[in-house]
């Protein structure tokens, strides 16, 4: 039986994109040559059109980012460890920055970077869980990304290297890890050629099958929402089986980035 036809669905004329982190449908990318002076202008209009408390973890915001605007330009200038050591302090005060923007309380009371080295192991992190009395930067960060930390862990960096994509390549070209970890895909949000209904697929290069064990892709509720693959100028394709109802709202948006995120 020949597939039924589809084609990019869009809103307010703009094609519909998935993305991993809260964005309106169609919102447009904000393309800059100096994301620093972007992000201080951004919070020096929140700082100027706010009052009271708002007004003051807007302004600590603003402190904090240009503090880690200054501890990456300096990374720029040396060598490793210190340029490491310079960027992670740039970006535990872009953290710091979400956090003050977000009203969690810094500065007045005890902090903890919340992440320190394992005594006696190599390549190896405790988390902090809870702590009373004291503001622990990365459990309140772990909140904001919707992956709170539960207790006391400890984690391999091997295991970090492998989940996070922009370290993933690297990672495996030094010896870390044989396979690399994660599956390429390209998801889309489409209609029917009457743009009466809204569905998703998602396509990965078939010559990825090769390095990867794509049949991995099918677990837990993914096996139920698409259908049986097909394949078109070298990619596998799913196809969502679940069909919404074209609507000018946004709520379907979140319902299928779920499905495909979990």
């Amino acid at each position: 039986m020949a597939l039924q036809k589809l084609k990019e669905a869009k809103y307010k004329y703009q094609n519909v994109r998935y993305s991993h982190v809260l964005i309106k449908p169609a919102e447009a990318a904000v393309l800059t040559a100096d994301p620093w002076s972007y992000l201080h202008g951004h919070l020096l209009q929140k700082i100027t059109k706010s009052v009271g408390n708002n007004k003051v973890c807007f302004k600590r915001a603003r402190y904090f980012s240009s503090l880690a605007e200054d501890f990456y330009r300096a990374a720029e200038s040396v060598d490793m460890p210190t340029k490491g050591t310079l960027c992670y302090y740039g970006m535990m005060n872009l953290v710091k920055a979400l956090l003050s923007v977000n009203k969690i309380k810094l500065e007045d009371i005890v902090e903890h970077h919340g992440i320190t080295n394992t005594h006696g192991k190599k390549h190896s992190l405790t988390l902090s869980g809870n702590m009373k009395c004291c503001t622990n930067i990365f459990l309140e960060f772990a909140k904001l990304m919707d992956t709170p930390v539960v207790g006391k862990s400890e984690i391999n960096l091997r295991h970090v290297f492998s989940y996070i994509p922009e370290l993933n390549g690297i990672a495996r070209n030094l010896g870390f890890f044989d396979k690399p970890k994660y599956l390429p895909v390209n998801i889309r949000f489409c209609v029917n050629e009457q743009s009466t209904y809204l569905l998703t697929e998602v396509e990965y290069a078939k010559g990825n099958e090769h390095s990867i064990d794509t049949e991995k892709f099918l677990k837990g509720d993914r096996k139920k929402y698409f259908q049986e693959p097909y394949q078109s100028n070298g990619n596998v394709i799913y196809r969502s089986k679940k069909r919404k109802k074209v609507t000018n709202g946004q709520p379907f948006i979140a319902m299928f980035s779920k499905n495909i995120r979990d």
